[in-house]
């Protein structure tokens, strides 16, 4: 019972990672320590990286964001962008979504002292509809929006939310702040 393990084991592992050693050259009733498994090397996940765009505002990618409690000024939402070229980022404050959204992203805007040709996005109607899709339509912005329930379509922005929440969480607690600053 025991080889049949090892030997599933083996299938599973060389289906995972390119073969730096040589699995099936090793007898059905060796053990494998954890040594052998670190030379394995796992095969790239993607394959044909996406190109960057050439400029700085071609394609921003933006998303709401939002933490676990309200914060200070009676913030309860932000307004992420990230530019896809130099991967700056960019937060603004929403204290309601329905009037604040097309506000942020005419500020934002002003800040960069141009319009974007392209804006990613999740597929969240606060984004992509009403006031705020009016507002980009008059300004001729391009949105491209991922796919209901693909997140991970617009992931530039997605991880550098988590990183800065990381960040935060991590110099509130250094600091001994509570969570609302």
């Amino acid at each position: 019972m025991g080889f049949r393990r090892i030997d599933t084991v083996k299938k599973y592992l060389k289906s995972l990672y390119c073969d730096t050693l040589s699995l099936d050259a090793t007898p059905a009733d060796a053990v494998l320590d954890p040594g052998d498994l670190a030379t394995l090397h796992k095969k790239a996940r993607n394959t044909t990286p996406v190109s960057r765009p050439s400029q700085f505002g071609e394609v921003i990618h933006m998303d709401i964001v939002f933490g676990p409690e309200i914060s200070i000024g009676n913030v309860h939402y932000g307004l992420m962008f990230t530019d896809h070229h130099s991967r700056m980022t960019y937060i603004h404050p929403l204290q309601n979504l329905k009037v604040d959204i097309p506000k942020q992203i005419a500020a934002f805007f002003a800040h960069l002292a141009f319009v974007p040709h392209r804006l990613i996005t999740d597929f969240d109607l606060k984004l992509i509809g009403g006031k705020a899709r009016e507002f980009l339509n008059n300004l001729l912005v391009h949105v491209n929006a991922a796919p209901p329930n693909r997140q991970d379509m617009n992931g530039l922005v997605e991880r550098h939310w988590q990183t800065m929440v990381s960040m935060a969480r991590n110099w509130l607690a250094s600091a001994e702040l509570p969570s609302t600053f």
